[in-house]
């Protein structure tokens, strides 16, 4: 990074021009002098074009990063910086333009001098989050959510009038590009440390704006089985999870890294965060009474149409949805198996995993964190211990599942040898993997004469 700062430093002495450093950048270096603040914002002041073609005639590597946009990333060294012209007749006015005090600092790249029109440094100090004015959030309702995000990560709280704004404006926050909507709840979810984000996001009246049936589910879900209010649970099965992530709560045989991997521009970690906050979000519209007697049939039917219609407004990245509709359609699927009997469970692993199969360690994860979080509060017949050493040990079955074809000698092309045709084989293929998996492994001899018995009975 310095040496992007060094050489913008150079050209503008040169061109006898203004450059400012604004953003993160700033922020995160006034925060703490250690940070390694990664991404570097430069603003210009004077003719934009003209600091372009000089750093293309110094062999730069200048591109635009937006269509339409007079924003540019500069390479150097293997080192990128976001470059644009100054909004405003001045970088004071350029500043306030910006969301929040914090924001709101520049550094003067050419006489190393800090431009702060609006306390910004104090209120880092004292660890403030305090809007600019009110037609901030008027502007950009999604501002707020970068406020929310802020919180958490940098353990800042709002200032009386800016809390004031957000519960003024959270309702206009859909009204903003759904996409930017999702990308800030994403990012919050990955810095959540601790599990505070969706009673932050309660907190200041902005959940229920983003997500249906918030205020109703704190209205049902205290039954036999659950002491607290179906929002209060889901919110415990979150940091059920968060626990998980941090190694504060570990179960045999799962490890929650192998979840920590990009799926295009998010982690599959968040989205699986997302999917076990959300899990019984169908229970309101479910909801039935009938004298003392409380049920929730069918609360994971609705609750796939509910988020289904959450994660299309979202603009949920198609894998992430299929991550999420799984979990809330499918949470229940190891508590029923769980609750058969050990002579009638094998067949019905092997129904689970062969129906769900990719999705199988998402829903063991979601159902855990839901059983857990059920059994904190109540748990009569120690069903929470009992419960983990199942799912510790469904997890292993999970991966007998997966190494079938390890002990399988037989494929699609034998069948065909063997006379088979069309939907048959796949069929075939299934009832043998499902004798193996229950039976155990076979000689090649033993599988051919069971597809013969199958065979026999087409």
């Amino acid at each position: 990074m310095n040496d992007i700062i060094k050489l913008i430093k150079s050209i503008i002495i040169e061109m006898d021009m203004e450059a400012y450093i604004v953003g993160g950048y700033i922020r995160d270096k006034l925060m703490n002098p250690k940070n390694s603040a990664s991404d570097l914002d430069i603003a210009f002041q004077g003719d934009f074009e003209k600091i372009l073609d000089e750093l293309r005639k110094r062999k730069i590597k200048v591109s635009s990063i937006k269509k339409d946009s007079s924003v540019y990333r500069i390479t150097v060294n293997g080192y990128c910086a976001d470059i644009s012209k100054i909004k405003g007749k001045n970088i004071n006015e350029d500043l306030s333009k910006r969301d929040f005090t914090v924001n709101a600092i520049a550094l003067d790249i050419k006489n190393n001098k800090i431009v702060d029109p609006f306390d910004g440094r104090v209120h880092i100090k004292r660890r403030i989050l305090q809007v600019i004015d009110e037609k901030s959030f008027e502007d950009d309702a999604v501002r707020i959510l970068r406020g929310i995000r802020f919180y958490i990560k940098y353990g800042m709280h709002f200032n009386g009038y800016t809390e004031e704004y957000i519960r003024k404006h959270s309702k206009n926050i859909m009204k903003f590009p759904r996409d930017r909507v999702l990308d800030e709840i994403i990012h919050i979810i990955h810095e959540d440390e601790n599990g505070v984000f969706f009673e932050v996001m309660d907190q200041y009246m902005i959940l229920k704006n983003i997500l249906p049936y918030m205020e109703e589910l704190k209205t049902v879900g205290k039954c036999k089985h659950h002491l607290v209010d179906a929002f209060t649970h889901m919110n415990t099965a979150y940091h059920v999870f968060k626990d998980m992530k941090k190694k504060y709560l570990k179960v045999k045989n799962i490890n929650i890294e192998e979840f920590n991997k990009d799926i295009g521009v998010y982690n599959e970690l968040d989205y699986l965060a997302f999917a076990i906050f959300t899990h019984d979000i169908g229970k309101y519209v479910s909801y039935k009474k009938e004298g003392q007697k409380i049920s929730f049939k069918g609360h994971d039917e609705k609750g796939l149409e509910i988020i289904e219609k959450v994660c299309d407004e979202l603009k949920f990245p198609n894998d992430g949805k299929k991550i999420v509709c799984s979990v809330v359609k499918n949470h229940m699927y190891p508590l029923m198996l769980f609750k058969l009997k050990e002579d009638e469970r094998k067949q019905e692993e092997y129904e689970f995993f062969n129906k769900f199969d990719q999705y199988v360690p998402h829903i063991i994860v979601a159902s855990f964190c839901d059983v857990y979080a059920t059994t904190i509060y109540i748990d009569e017949n120690n069903e929470k211990d009992r419960f983990t050493s199942f799912i510790s040990e469904l997890v292993v079955k999970y991966r007998e599942f997966i190494n079938l074809k390890k002990i399988k000698y037989i494929d699609g092309n034998d069948l065909i040898d063997m006379g088979f045709r069309g939907n048959d084989i796949g069929n075939i293929l299934n009832e043998l993997n499902k004798m193996l998996y229950i039976e155990g492994s076979k000689t090649k001899k033993e599988q051919q004469d069971f597809v013969l018995r199958m065979k026999d009975k087409l």
